[in-house]
């Protein structure tokens, strides 16, 4: 498996720059075939003395250290200090990043054979799809076939890969369209869970999805310890800053999770990336949400890093934050279980969308008339706003409409009222979007008076 590792540095690295020494992973280095036979016998009686096994087959030399990195470290030193060249894996990310940021795609279709549209069938042969969202293919029918945009990439057969062109489809090589998925590539989360007790970082492959063979090599050599067949990449934490360059050439953002958690439900489960709201959310509005949550008559407890919220009649709510971009919120009442993502945190929109949803999933468990006064609580914590968050001020107006205290904690903060101001003064030219555009005239002009 090592040996097939080294390809991209032989195909691309070396001929930016040629190496004595290649560090395959971090705990494997292979000797170039050309180095001089003196060099050669230094380099591997140092690899000894260090604890190196010195691996001699038909691919060339080996030297591998079984769990002793930091001797691995020593050694990659040493034998630069000999005089040997090593191209080391942070070299190898620096090399790789240039080479990704030169990509063109008309330089990865220049030489593919063109091929009329209309010869690829679906009912002879599976034709898909790649979706740049979830990074997967996926079956396409006859009629999609004809209407698909310039750029679609298309795999036939599940061998023979196509990059469509108009009324024509380009045939390419397989490493090539990977490359050409990765500039409609939508950004993404890609999860990790720290072991503390092993100082590693694990990364499911399945968060990672489909990449170019040269991303995921290099995601592969960044682990210390390789597993065949293994589902998840395993990394020392050390080497997170590494990995998260790497993943940000497929436009992919490292995130660190609690604990990754299957819910079942039904006939189906729900994977969801969990974090600890304690150490996680933004502490100032973490701490305001649970104020909030208590007008609402819910007495919240941090238990285990957990947030259980207690209400009426004795109940018992546990309720998980996660992670996940693509999950909407969701109340599970025979697990007594909410599921709240992460992302409504950071905002005065998020914060109060937060709110609304806990209201609307806890019906049966909150006391209703403390709306006003969470709301209420948002307003006096509350002084920095941005375009985003005018929506839920309107919303917010429309409440202070109902209720007298609401619209004092309006009128005394200065920054809200403005923003409630202009909208309501946009009403009259038309609408807005905004909750606003639902009421009259007379309430408009209170509002104005605010």
């Amino acid at each position: 498996m090592s040996n097939d590792l080294r390809k991209p540095c032989f195909k691309y690295c070396f001929k930016i720059r040629r190496f004595d020494v290649l560090e395959v992973t971090r705990l494997e280095y292979s000797l170039s075939p050309g180095m001089p036979s003196s060099l050669k016998r230094a380099i591997c009686s140092v690899a000894r003395t260090l604890g190196g096994e010195i691996i001699e087959d038909r691919l060339g030399t080996t030297i591998l250290f079984k769990k002793k990195e930091g001797l691995a470290t020593d050694f990659a030193s040493m034998a630069e200090v000999l005089g040997a060249k090593v191209h080391t894996l942070e070299e190898h990310v620096e090399f790789l990043s240039n080479y990704m940021k030169g990509l063109r795609a008309e330089d990865l279709v220049s030489s593919a054979e063109e091929i009329d549209l209309s010869k690829i069938s679906v009912r002879q042969e599976t034709v898909e799809v790649f979706d740049p969202r979830v990074r997967r293919w996926r079956g396409v029918g006859s009629a999609d076939l004809r209407h698909l945009p310039p750029g679609t990439l298309l795999r036939v057969g599940g061998k023979s890969h196509f990059y469509v062109n108009g009324l024509k489809a380009l045939k390419i090589e397989k490493d090539n369209a990977y490359l050409l998925a990765l500039i409609n590539f939508n950004p993404k989360a890609v999860f990790y869970v720290v072991d503390s007790q092993k100082g590693v970082a694990v990364v499911s492959q399945r968060d990672i999805g489909l990449v170019p063979t040269e991303i995921f090599n290099a995601l592969v050599r960044l682990q210390p310890y390789l597993t065949r067949g293994a589902k998840t990449l395993v990394y020392r934490i050390s080497d997170l800053g590494l990995v998260s360059r790497v993943m940000g050439l497929v436009k992919a953002k490292l995130i660190q999770v609690d604990r990754v958690e299957t819910i079942s439900m039904g006939n189906r489960n729900l994977t969801v990336h969990v974090i600890a709201p304690k150490n996680s959310l933004p502490k100032g509005e973490f701490d305001l949400f649970l104020r909030c949550l208590e007008r609402l008559g819910l007495e919240p407890l941090l238990e285990g890093g957990e947030l259980i919220l207690l209400g009426k009649e004795g109940t018992r709510i546990k309720c998980l934050f996660y992670a996940d971009t693509d999950r909407k919120p969701l109340f599970l009442r025979r697990k007594m279980t909410a599921l709240l993502p992460a992302y409504y945190f950071g905002s005065f929109h998020g914060l109060y969308e937060a709110l609304k949803v806990c209201r609307s999933l806890l019906r049966g468990f909150i006391d209703r008339s403390g709306w006003k006064e969470a709301v209420k609580l948002l307003l006096e914590n509350y002084n920095e706003f941005k375009q985003e968050d005018f929506g839920a001020l309107a919303e917010v107006a429309v409440t202070a409409l109902m209720y007298s205290e609401v619209m004092d904690a309006l009128r005394k903060n200065k920054a809200a009222s403005q923003i409630v101001k202009r909208v309501a003064s946009s009403c009259f030219l038309g609408k807005t979007g905004t909750a606003l555009d639902s009421i009259d005239d007379q309430k408009l002009r209170e509002l104005l008076r605010i």
